[in-house]
């Protein structure tokens, strides 16, 4: 054994720490030089970027304050009911009401007594005759219908229909145009033929232009008890004698016909307007009644000569009543003449502005060509560049149902012919306005500036016209027109400067030029259609009506409908044809343009400046990576149609998990599609966001906040409260937690449902499906779905991805949102609060759909056709494949690995697990997420397809199954009566080829998880601690290091896993490393979780050393060499190991083979060494030096019995560590063996050397153990290893 050595050490001072501000300034200074060099290029770039920045933040300032908020919450209608968009538009009621969404009330006109169809079947008349003009036309047509539908009630035999010809059809060619279509389709062609008699006339005409016979036929019929006069032409800008001759001599010549009919009591019904009074428009007080309008000194059969001849007479009365057209002056001059005429019965109905359908056929129904409310709202649409003046008042309007059966209910209900005839024309003539009265409710009503604005939603919705555009009309109307007090005069010179004139200059150039003229020419006769609105649109009307509107009636949803007719006219037309409200695509119609996108982003009405960047970044970002972003909107506005638009209703979106896209998608959409009405939302993301350096910063611009998975509802109650209540009203969690890898569903979880619920606030869930066909993570989470260990959020990884989006590597193909019907939170326990969870994600289920792109992964993992895929998939769940799906993009490309297209294809396990449930329970459950499977898809087996799908499936998953059972006997068959999970994996994935995603899931059903965090706390905690009793050391035993030094794997507050040193022995004491634990995780393919600190070597992890066979006699003579001697279990346990990694376990894992020393001494000086090993040689003892133990050679270990019998004593040389002399001038030391290289290193540093050999062990290890193992060190290109150091070495032996 070694006793003393001396070594050479030099006398190099410790280096200085060298500063590294030189080397940073390297990497700088060539940037400097080129900001200087290129300073005339760089400062006008500088300059314009902030220019340009500036003009962003002065727009949406702009625009914020001037009209987005008129936009935004000016009407609600579209948010409530552009699912209107969707419904049918050339069908019958029968048809109409077939969807999901009724007609806003079904009972509505029925409820209405006026409007009720009288019953006459007891009367004595039977099989009554109606003449009826005007059926080609929008009143015309509904009468005629009504009539026919209710004949039996009205006992009608025959409907006569007088039409003329027109447009080169006879009058029978255009009836039965009309007759064919959906309008009446409830008759059979038999039917309508013998109940619709068509005769050709013109009603300008003497003797309506009949025949003589067809004269005779109809005035000698003595049934023909009615004549409805629905003629009309609805012109504003006729002359006077145009006007006369269509609006008056024709119903003069109807009323005289009806006068020489057979029938005495015939009716005559004329069919007039409501604005017939001139300039009066009425007052609450004293609203416009349902008498004749006072003419004063004019004489009306002097109007109409007037009109027919000088017109001067009739122009003076046109101006001294200030009428608005020649429309609404020969109506009112008609009505007169009409009822001067008391030989003949005679009705004579007023309506206002006639709108479509409420109810009948189908609500929004508006005949073949818009009417008037419609025409508007078409040439809004078609044109947006028009100058419109609406005003804020109501909008003087009856649905053309409600006017068909309101002239029924009157004619047929109306006693005039009854009564005696007296000499008061108004008595004998009938006048009912046919208009909603004034004490109607204000829920009827819409105003013309609501009407606008929906007009507008709907355009930019649609694609008609930018917001841009929208955002002009809607301020000239709200905030320019109510400044200049415009009359009629001044917006009529207005709007011939501003849009007639320079759209005539533009249509001459067009065909200077030889382009073609047809657009111009087709807009041109509606172009002054606003000039013609205007006495109405800026005008409050009140009527007095038998008319009151029922306070069912919607007024917003019914102007909503109104400008849906019009688009149904408009869509043909329209650029963007595939828009529609069901599958709204966000990024179509921009293209990849970062400049269009910033235009886009800095002109929606909604978000603030950085939502208005990250907006333009992502919409570059989708349409690089996406051939389509469809949002379902109709799907949106049906879950929210019961909020209210208070303000104060909060909305909580539940969507599906897949992606770091969801959050995005979802704040993209509500900022896309703000008519919705939907916030951007206040998000819960993930702690782990945060690891990532510049989203830590950025996140929390853009409402997001992060919660801390673990901590409780408490956790996510004090989040929630922090947030500003005004802004945070729509909320955007995701009830998995954490991202599905597989696509499958993750169970549910309600911590932050419980914490909005102590928010003391009712809250409206939506559940909202994502439908992804590539996924941007796909491949890291393909890898970690087959047991790879995640490496979180990275900025390097960020990076990278962005990066290959640029170059094009990056494509996802389509991606699709979907709404379900929402759930009301109200007030629930945990219980309730885990059945809302479960019921959210059973609504998201329903709405997962199947793309061309994950049918063809099912077919490649299973080897089966597309087709039977597909056809299978379609009888399991008939909404799985979309109506609208295509073929897969050329961009989108399958992947090789299995495990990442097992990752595509489980995009349907829901749907498949119901067909494996009896046979394959297991699978059945981890398919559908740990659920009970929903029992749809049970009765779908016997289908071919669904049969073949449903074997090969099971043939695959079990295939698995028997791998790692497999993989399990041959463990056990090794010698592992319990194998971890991880180590059954890595042999079935090592022997087959089967994908690991199943094999990690068959290894799930095995039951060989390990024990539980809680267990394993619980055991170790009941175990009795030994502490080491080693005299001098504070050393672990079976541990590497000090007692009180350790690394210790800590979690902090945002859940980052970090790892830290405990104690105070090291200046990195304090540091946190956070990449240590990913560093280890890639390199050993082993997760690491927090757990319990394993301080202490433990009595049942440790095997027992036996009696020291070394005897009294033996101890007694050791006694009188060395002082110290010890027989401990920890000491000699100590002293039998070294620090390899085998020795540390053997120690643990109660290895019953170690053999230990039997006694430990600790000599104090050479002297004791040399008597120590004569009485060893007396005795015959085996000595093992011993110096720190940390030796990975095993050279400490003892030799078993069978190949050393005698006693061993371990000599622990520690003792002997004194410095015995330094020679400064040969820079040369004597030093005893067992100093440790910490000890040295100590006392030369105080005297300015250094050792010059520096090993890792070197706090443990001595300067004997160096000499006698070579040692080498970390200075060894300076100094050498130990050999070169060393001098002399004394010995004893």
């Amino acid at each position: 054994t070694t006793t003393t050595t001396t070594t050479t050490t030099t006398g190099d001072k410790k280096p200085r720490a060298t500063s590294h501000w030189l080397t940073q300034l390297w990497w700088y200074l060539p940037i400097a030089w080129s900001l200087i060099k290129y300073s005339s290029i760089v400062a006008p770039l500088v300059k314009w970027l902030a220019v340009f920045v500036l003009a962003l933040l002065l727009s949406a300032y702009l625009l914020q304050w001037s009209i987005s908020d008129f936009y935004l919450n000016h009407s609600h209608a579209f948010a409530k009911y552009c699912w209107l968009l969707e419904e049918r538009n050339d069908g019958v009621e029968s048809k109409a009401n077939n969807g999901k969404e009724q007609p806003q009330a079904p009972s509505l006109i029925e409820s209405m007594s006026v409007l009720r169809v009288p019953n006459l079947k007891g009367e004595e008349r039977e099989g009554r005759t109606v003449l009826l003009t005007g059926a080609t036309g929008f009143v015309g047509s509904m009468l005629l219908r009504d009539l026919l539908v209710h004949r039996e009630k009205l006992k009608v035999r025959k409907v006569l229909l007088l039409c003329r010809a027109k447009g080169g059809r006879s009058a029978k060619e255009r009836i039965q145009r009309l007759l064919s279509t959906d309008l009446f389709e409830f008759l059979q062609p038999a039917q309508l033929a013998a109940l619709v008699e068509v005769v050709e006339g013109d009603v300008t005409k003497s003797n309506l232009g009949l025949s003589e016979q067809a004269k005779r036929k109809i005035s000698e019929d003595e049934r023909l008890t009615h004549v409805l006069h629905c003629a009309a032409s609805v012109n504003f800008t006729q002359t006077l004698e145009s006007a006369a001759l269509c609006n008056i001599t024709g119903p003069l010549n109807v009323q005289r016909f009806s006068g020489t009919c057979a029938n005495k009591d015939v009716v005559f019904v004329h069919l007039s307007t409501a604005f017939v009074h001139g300039s009066k428009t009425g007052t609450q007080e004293s609203p416009l009644d349902e008498q004749l309008f006072d003419l004063q000194q004019f004489d009306p059969v002097e109007l109409y000569r007037s009109m027919l001849g000088s017109q001067y007479l009739a122009t003076k009365c046109f101006n001294f009543f200030g009428f608005h057209n020649t429309y609404t002056f020969s109506k009112c001059i008609c009505e007169h003449i009409l009822a001067q005429n008391i030989a003949t019965k005679t009705i004579i109905l007023r309506p206002s502005i006639v709108g479509p359908a409420v109810q009948y056929p189908f609500e929004g129904w508006c005949g073949r060509k818009p009417s008037t409310l419609v025409a508007a709202a078409c040439l809004y649409l078609n044109f947006q560049w028009n100058l419109w003046c609406f005003g804020p008042q109501a909008v003087p309007f009856i649905p053309v149902d409600f006017l068909s059966r309101f002239i029924i209910g009157t004619v047929w209900k109306d006693k005039a012919g009854g009564e005696k005839k007296t000499a008061d024309p108004s008595m004998e003539c009938r006048i009912h306005n046919a208009v909603w009265d004034v004490a109607s409710p204000r829920t009827a009503e819409f105003s013309w500036l609501d009407f606008a604005a929906i007009v507008t939603q709907l355009g930019a919705f649609m694609g008609y016209f930018s917001r841009f555009t929208a955002y002009i009309g809607l301020f000239s109307m709200k905030r320019v027109f109510p400044l200049l007090q415009l009359r009629k005069e001044d917006f009529t010179s207005l709007h011939s400067a501003v849009i007639v004139g320079p759209f005539k200059l533009a249509m001459r150039t067009a065909k200077f030029c030889g382009f073609g003229t047809k657009d111009f020419e087709m807009i041109l006769p509606f172009l002054d259609l606003p000039l013609l609105f205007f006495p109405f649109v800026n005008a409050q009307y009140c009527f007095s009506s038998r008319l009151k509107a029922p306070n069912a009636l919607d007024g917003k949803r019914y102007a909503f409908m109104s400008v849906v007719a019009a688009h149904r006219f408009c869509a043909p037309r329209l650029k963007n044809r595939g828009i529609s409200p069901s599958r709204f695509n966000l990024i179509e119609g921009r293209g990849v343009s970062i400049w269009k996108d910033a235009c886009w982003a800095f002109t929606q009405p909604n978000g603030g400046l950085m939502e208005r960047l990250a907006s333009c970044v992502l919409s570059f970002i989708l349409h690089r990576t996406c051939s389509e972003v469809v949002v379902d909107v109709n799907s949106l506005a049906r879950s929210l149609r019961e909020r209210d638009f208070s303000g104060t209703q909060r909305i909580l979106l539940a969507p599906t998990h897949r992606s770091f896209f969801d959050f995005l998608l979802i704040s993209y959409t509500c900022f896309s599609v703000p008519e919705v009405k939907i916030d951007l939302p206040s998000i819960a993301a993930a702690s782990v966001f945060a690891n990532v350096p510049l989203l830590r910063v950025l996140l929390p611009l853009f409402r997001i906040f992060y919660v801390f998975r673990g901590r409780g509802k408490e956790e996510a109650s004090k989040k929630l409260r922090e947030l500003d209540p005004k802004r945070s009203v729509v909320f955007e969690v995701y009830i998995e937690g954490t991202r599905s890898r597989d696509r499958r569903f993750v169970p549910p979880k309600t911590g932050l449902v419980q914490g909005l619920q102590k928010m003391d606030q009712s809250f409206l869930v939506v559940p909202i499906t994502i439908n992804y066909e590539g996924i941007p993570d796909q491949k890291a989470l393909s890898r970690e779905a087959a047991g790879s260990n995640p490496r979180g959020m990275r900025f390097g990884a960020l990076l990278s991805w962005l990066k290959n989006m640029l170059c094009g590597k990056v494509f996802l193909g389509k991606v699709e949102i979907i709404a379900a019907e929402s759930i009301r939170m109200r007030d629930l326990e945990d219980d309730g609060c885990r059945t809302l969870v479960e019921e959210v994600q059973r609504r998201q289920r329903e709405l997962v759909t199947l793309s061309s792109y994950h049918v063809a992964a099912g077919a490649k993992l299973l080897s089966a056709p597309e087709s039977a895929i597909r056809s299978a998939f379609g009888r399991i769940n008939p909404r799985a494949i979309s109506p609208f799906e295509t073929a897969i993009h050329s961009k989108l490309c399958l992947p090789d690995d299995e495990n990442e297209l097992w990752t595509i294809f489980l995009q349907s396990a829901h749907m498949l697990a119901p067909l494996l449930e009896s046979d394959c329970p297991e699978w059945s459950s981890w398919l559908s997420g740990g659920r009970s499977p929903t029992p749809e898809a049970r009765g779908t087996q016997s289908e071919p397809n669904v049969q073949m799908l449903v074997e090969t499936l099971t043939r695959t998953l079990r295939a698995a199954q028997r791998s790692v059972q497999a993989a399990l006997a041959e463990l056990k068959a090794s010698g592992f009566s319990n194998p971890s999970t991880a180590h059954v994996l890595q042999i079935a994935s090592s022997s087959n080829q089967q994908p690991a995603i199943l094999l990690r899931a068959a290894v799930s059903f095995l039951n060989i998880y390990p024990q539980s965090l809680q267990k394993a706390t619980e055991q170790l905690s009941s175990i009795q601690s030994l502490q080491p009793q080693i005299l001098w050391s504070q050393e672990r035993l079976g541990f590497w290091g000090w007692f009180d030094t350790a690394f210790v794997l800590n979690v902090d507050r945002m859940d980052r896993l970090f790892v830290s040193v405990k104690g105070d022995r090291y200046a990195y004491k304090n540091k946190r490393f956070r990449r240590l634990i990913p560093f280890i995780e890639g390199a050993v393919g082993v997760k690491i979780d927090p757990c319990p600190a394993f301080d202490d070597t433990h009595t049942a992890a440790t095997c027992t050393a036996g009696d020291p066979a070394i005897g009294i006699e033996g101890l007694k003579a050791l006694k009188t060499i060395c002082q110290e001697a010890s027989i401990s279990l920890a000491d000699r346990k100590r002293h039998g190991t070294g620090h390899s990694l085998s020795d540390v376990l053997r120690i643990r894992l109660n290895d019953q083979s170690m053999r230990f020393p039997d006694v430990v001494v600790y000599p104090q000086g050479e002297e004791e060494v040399v008597s120590l090993i004569a009485l060893a040689h007396q005795r015959r003892w085996c000595l093992i030096p011993f110096g720190g133990g940390t030796c990975v050679s095993r050279a400490v270990c003892c030799p078993s019995l069978k190949d050393e019998p005698r006693p061993i004593v371990s000599v622990d040389m520690r003792k002997m560590n004194k410095v015995v002399n330094i020679d400064h001038e040969n820079r040369l030391v004597h030093v005893e063996a067992g100093v440790t290289g910490a000890e040295l290193t100590k006392a030369l540093l105080q005297l300015g050397y250094t050792v010059g050999h520096e090993p890792d062990s070197m706090e443990f290890s001595t300067l004997g153990g160096w000499v006698a193992t070579k040692a080498s060190g970390m200075k060894r290109n300076k100094y050498g290893n130990i050999e070169s150091i060393v001098v002399g070495v004394r010995v004893a032996g």
